[in-house]
């Protein structure tokens, strides 16, 4: 489990953790005139339920209500009389309503917030290998104000490779992994609702997925002596997944009603080289990794802009003796110092791109 300290911070206290999306959502309302709110009625009734004192859109001259709208925003609404707790209802509710915040939501507030449980088994014999697992995960949105939100899975797997060496130095393997997966998505605006009213039904409104998937990935090692080691791994050449969907009311009332999911998902190509070099006690890892799916998916998606800070990944760990190890690593624009004793693992994170602190916390049985 692991969490930015800003999704700590919104389950320990819902309310004053989202003033600051508040104030952002204040000023952008604050700005907009007459036609956008003639075409926002649904975000009119909220804030109308909310206050009584929200400017009357029906009753009042155009001119007027932009001028009682901006006032609203700029005085009553960020006052101590409307308090954290609407406050915060009003971010929830018009999370999904109006685009308020800037393209990157996580400056204002993080999130980050996962929790996953993995049991698993395999063996591996000569060059063959094989390994199943049984993952349940709650994978929470960088931001609780992203329009991505969380995800919750269920899935197995199975994994299967084969390796042979082509000489005494270099290794050429392949592994294939088969999936059976279950997942819905869960809109921050859910999230936060449910957390504000301690309800936890109220998270999932979104189809439940079922469905398979395949991934396919190809790897080559060389050995240049008995501590350093090069590989080069072109990694989910292909990987798709395909679903059927069924909605929450048939699921709970056991009509199988699945609609085919017509599309398929993919996770895009990578190439990766990775250097390992192990020294009794001393193990660095460093790996080069994250270029060809950001070109892909940049190429899908052009709103998207290449991150090079995610390109390179490093981590050292050092054994201090059989059961305690001590690991600094930076990866993912996230700089981190863990500790790991006997199964037990414990993290502790910062963002280089934006201050933000993360902790994890995991046990391995």
């Amino acid at each position: 489990m692991g969490s930015d300290i800003d999704g700590l911070r919104f389950l320990a206290n819902p309310a004053g953790t989202l003033e600051a999306p508040a104030k952002y959502l204040a000023e952008y309302l604050a700005g907009k005139d007459y036609s956008f709110w003639k075409e926002n009625s649904e975000l009119r009734n909220i804030l109308e339920g909310l206050d009584a004192n929200f400017p009357d859109f029906d009753r009042l001259e155009p001119e007027v209500f932009e001028i009682d709208v901006k006032s609203y925003f700029l005085e009553d609404f960020m006052s101590s009389e409307y308090g954290d707790a609407r406050r915060a209802y009003a971010v929830a509710n018009a999370l999904s309503l109006v685009d308020a915040y800037p393209f990157e939501p996580e400056d204002i507030l993080a999130g980050g917030t996962y929790l996953g449980l993995k049991m698993y088994g395999g063996s591996i014999s000569d060059n063959f290998g094989w390994q199943w697992n049984v993952n349940m995960r709650f994978d929470g949105a960088s931001s609780l104000l992203d329009s991505l939100g969380s995800v919750l899975s269920v899935d197995a797997r199975a994994n299967i490779g084969y390796a042979f060496d082509l000489s005494e130095r270099f290794s050429l393997g392949f592994s294939a992994q088969p999936m059976l997966r279950m997942e819905t998505s869960i809109p921050n605006a859910n999230y936060l609702t449910a957390r504000l009213t301690d309800q936890a039904s109220s998270l999932f409104t979104e189809d439940f997925k079922f469905g398979t998937g395949l991934s396919l990935t190809v790897g080559t090692m060389y050995r240049i002596n008995d501590e350093l080691k090069m590989l080069l791994d072109f990694r989910n050449i292909p990987s798709f997944r395909s679903f059927y969907d069924i909605a929450l009311t048939d699921l709970a009332s056991f009509n199988l009603d699945f609609k085919e999911d017509r599309n398929i998902y993919f996770i895009p190509p990578d190439i990766a080289l990775t250097a390992l070099w192990d020294s009794g006690p001393y193990h660095l890892n460093v790996e080069i990794s994250d270029i060809v799916n950001q070109i892909v998916w940049n190429n899908l998606v052009p709103e998207r802009s290449f991150n090079y800070y995610a390109v390179p990944k490093l981590r050292f760990t050092y054994d201090i003796d059989a059961l305690l190890s001590i690991t600094a690593k930076l990866e993912y624009e996230t700089l981190a110092f863990a500790v790991d004793y006997d199964g037990l693992y414990a993290e502790l994170s910062m963002k280089m791109d934006n201050f933000g602190l993360g902790l994890v916390f995991g046990y391995s049985f």
